[in-house]
């Protein structure tokens, strides 16, 4: 009987959500009603398999399901990269589980750089990235962004927390080894009560390692995680001041905010902006073949609580786990909200030029040549493996912009064409 009531609840949430509602949403995000143009801005992950080689507390997968479910062969693999690059789509991921432990995956990632992937994006635990001989194949196959799962900077916790011994050691020299080799590296950190307070230290710490690309994840009460929840639970609302602070700390280095996933809009006010469902959708590939928009499927296992029925964000939030709302209930959700004033000394902040991956590229361009212009700059861009970003003028423009802030880099004319010359580089 509770079985049925589960399934009519699911069905029940997902008629909130209608065709037209979507289809607003999509403007909305994309700023354009032309589907190339929102997919040129979209990644789209394939599935590979199921298996992983960590036994995360936190995880929301299922670990039964990790033998027993199904993998496509080669051929499926290389139909699906093809059919979705001929749709736009920016980058390819591979990702869930643990791609890097396929025994084919240097082959994917060599087929997906053929078919001219701007960016072929491996999510990983990194555990094989231990092998150096198998990093080195993951580079020169053209994987050009690692997003590797880290949940601590203090090797005791994050061992514990994936339970795996000697875990963050490896990981570390990892970081450094592919930034020598000029890999883009994003971090997905999964918060739990072990981890969030000391999460402002935590991306100080990255960012001494020329990390600067972060996603805080907020864990989902279901499968894994939810049997295993007592170990991890949280408050959500707890968390919001370490999110805050940490917000301050990159607007202050004049970088790019971190990214926050499955946090309700409403329990971030004026800090909106940071949460990844208002600018950035996936598309999934699953094993079975079909397609998972995140965002079209965002109703599943979510509720809308009282509040959300007025609120300006309800068509494009990601509402709030049900799971978790059998732990903490409605008592964060409130009908009136007062600003967050948190107040924070930054004053012992130590300030530094911090350079994002897009940054870096163009200071090793001016360090190859200097005095040149935007289109020379964009000529010479692929002879760098980081730089697959910059495909069109404005992102470089950005950079311009973001280097000339910390003076990094100068401009003069040469006849009608503005030309950068390097002022310093990074220590």
């Amino acid at each position: 009987m509770k079985l049925v009531m589960d399934n009519i609840q699911k069905k029940l949430q997902q008629k909130w959500i209608k065709k037209e509602d979507l289809k607003k949403r999509d403007e909305i995000l994309s700023g354009t009603k032309d589907k190339k143009t929102q997919n040129a801005k979209s990644c789209y992950e394939v599935m590979i398999h199921k298996l992983c080689n960590e036994k995360c507390f936190f995880c929301s997968q299922d670990h039964k399901s990790r033998i027993t479910a199904e993998k496509p062969n080669d051929i499926e693999i290389y139909k699906r990269i093809l059919f979705w690059k001929k749709q736009w789509y920016w980058m390819l991921g591979f990702t869930w589980w643990e791609p890097l432990i396929h025994p084919h995956i240097i082959k994917y990632i060599k087929f997906a750089s053929k078919a001219w992937f701007n960016l072929v994006r491996i999510q990983t635990n990194w555990v094989m990235l231990w092998q150096p001989w198998f990093a080195k194949k993951c580079v020169e196959a053209w994987a050009t962004l690692f997003k590797f799962s880290i949940h601590h900077y203090k090797n005791e916790i994050h061992d514990y927390l994936v339970w795996l011994p000697w875990a963050l050691k490896r990981v570390k020299y990892w970081i450094k080894e592919l930034k020598k080799l000029w890999c883009r590296i994003w971090i997905n950190i999964v918060l739990t009560k072990q981890n969030y307070k000391d999460l402002p230290e935590f991306l100080l710490y990255y960012l001494e390692m020329w990390v600067t690309s972060f996603v805080i994840i907020f864990p989902l009460y279901e499968n894994s995680m939810n049997d295993k929840s007592e170990k991890v639970w949280f408050k959500f609302i707890e968390a919001i001041p370490y999110i805050i602070k940490s917000l301050h700390i990159f607007d202050k280095l004049w970088l790019k905010r971190p990214l926050v996933l499955n946090l309700p809009m409403c329990l971030l006010p004026w800090y909106e902006n940071a949460i990844i469902q208002t600018f950035n959708w996936t598309a999934v590939l699953n094993l079975d073949g079909s397609k998972t928009n995140i965002d079209d499927n965002k109703a599943w296992g979510k509720k809308r609580v009282k509040i959300c029925k007025d609120c300006k964000y309800n068509k494009i939030c990601f509402w709030v786990d049900e799971n978790y709302l059998k732990f903490w209930w409605e008592d964060e959700f409130q009908e009136k909200k007062e600003k967050l004033n948190y107040s924070f000394n930054l004053e012992d902040l130590k300030i530094k030029d911090y350079f994002t991956d897009n940054e870096l590229c163009l200071i090793e361009i001016l360090k190859y040549k200097n005095w040149l212009t935007i289109k020379e700059i964009a000529q010479i861009k692929d002879k760098f493996q980081i730089c697959r970003d910059c495909d069109d003028m404005s992102k470089i423009k950005e950079v311009e912009e973001s280097l000339l802030k910390k003076w990094i880099i100068f401009i003069k004319w040469k006849g009608l064409n503005k030309v950068y010359s390097l002022i310093k580089s990074e220590n």
